[in-house]
C-alpha cells in the first residue's frame, strides 16, 4: 500500500513495490480520481506503522480545525482515534478496509443504552415516526452525550430507505444538531453539519463518504445493511461504515444540553439492531 497527500486528503494505492531498482508499480490507475481515501473528513497527514506484536498495520491522523478565526485557541488540531488498516479480498478485486483498534474498548466507561439488554433486541422504525432517542442530554450528566461510542445496524426494510442518526442535539433538535446520514440509493454517507453549532464561524458544509452496503441475514431472508460504528468525543465525530470508508468531521455545539442522541428514518422502513 502506498499513501499520498493531495489537498489535504491522503489516499492509498495498492500495488507492489521492487526494492531494486526502487520502484512502485499499482495495480490500477494512479490519478487523482482514483485510489482509496484513508479519510473522507477533516484528515490529513497520515502516519501508520507496524505493530509486530499483532501483525497490525495501525494509523493515526491529524484532525484539522474547521473553525475561524483559530488564532482564537491555543492549539490547533487533535489526532484521530489509532485504527487499523486491512486489505481485503473479494469479488475478484482488493480493497482497503478500516476498522477502530480493538484497544480503543478500554475506553468504555459504562453502557447508556443497550438494545440487546431489552426486551426486543432491535426496532422497526418508518418515515413520520417520531426520533427515537436514546439519550435525552436534558437529563445526564457530563461526559454522557459528549464523549461516547455508538455502534448500530440498520436493515435496510425497504430498497428506497434512508436514515439518521442524531448526536450532538439539543432536547427537540431545535437550535443544533449533527445529522449522519446514510442513503444507500446514492451511495453515500452524509454529515449534515448546518445546524451543529450556533457560533457562525464554524464550517457547517455537509460532508459526503461513499457507502457501500453489505447484508445481513434476518430469519433467513439476506436485507442490505449498514454497520455504522461512531466516536463522538466533544467536537470530534469519527465515523466508521461496514469497515469500508471512515469520515472524521469537527463540529462545535455551544449548548450545555446539546448532548442527546437518537435516530429517525427519512425514507422508507428501517430494523434497528
Amino acid at each position: 500500500m502506498l499513501s499520498v497527500e493531495q489537498y489535504y486528503q491522503v489516499k492509498i494505492w495498492i500495488g507492489k513495490y521492487d526494492i531494486s531498482p526502487p520502484r512502485f508499480t499499482s495495480f490500477h490507475r494512479v490519478t487523482e480520481d482514483d485510489g482509496f481515501f484513508v479519510d473522507y473528513g477533516a484528515v490529513y497527514a497520515a502516519h501508520t506503522f507496524l505493530d509486530v506484536a499483532t501483525n497490525r498495520r495501525i494509523m493515526f491522523g491529524w484532525c484539522m480545525e474547521t473553525r475561524e478565526p483559530s488564532s482564537i485557541i491555543d492549539f490547533q488540531g487533535v489526532l484521530t482515534l489509532p485504527r487499523e488498516v486491512m486489505l481485503v479480498s473479494g469479488n475478484k478485486s482488493v480493497h482497503v478496509a478500516y476498522r477502530p483498534v480493538v484497544e480503543t474498548q478500554l475506553l468504555r466507561n459504562g453502557t447508556l443504552f443497550n438494545m440487546t439488554s431489552s426486551s426486543s433486541s432491535s426496532l422497526f422504525l418508518k418515515e413520520g415516526d417520531d426520533p427515537m432517542w436514546w439519550l435525552d442530554g436534558a437529563n445526564v450528566s457530563f461526559p454522557q452525550g459528549i464523549a461516547c461510542e455508538i455502534i448500530a445496524t440498520f436493515i435496510l426494510s425497504e430498497k428506497q430507505s434512508r436514515i439518521a442518526l442524531i448526536v450532538r442535539a439539543d432536547r427537540n433538535m431545535m437550535q443544533e444538531r449533527t445529522l449522519i446520514v446514510l442513503d444507500p440509493i446514492k451511495g453515500v454517507v452524509e454529515v449534515d453539519r448546518t445546524y451543529s453549532s450556533l457560533n457562525p464561524g464554524t464550517n457547517n458544509s455537509i460532508q459526503i463518504a461513499d457507502l457501500y452496503v453489505s447484508h445481513t441475514l434476518v430469519n433467513g431472508t439476506s436485507f442490505p445493511s449498514v454497520e455504522l460504528h461512531v466516536f463522538v468525543d466533544s467536537s470530534v465525530i469519527e465515523i466508521f461504515t461496514n469497515e469500508r470508508t471512515v469520515l472524521t468531521s469537527r463540529i462545535y455545539p455551544t449548548l450545555c444540553d446539546s448532548r442527546s442522541i437518537g435516530v429517525m428514518v427519512l425514507e422508507g422502513m428501517v430494523q434497528v439492531m
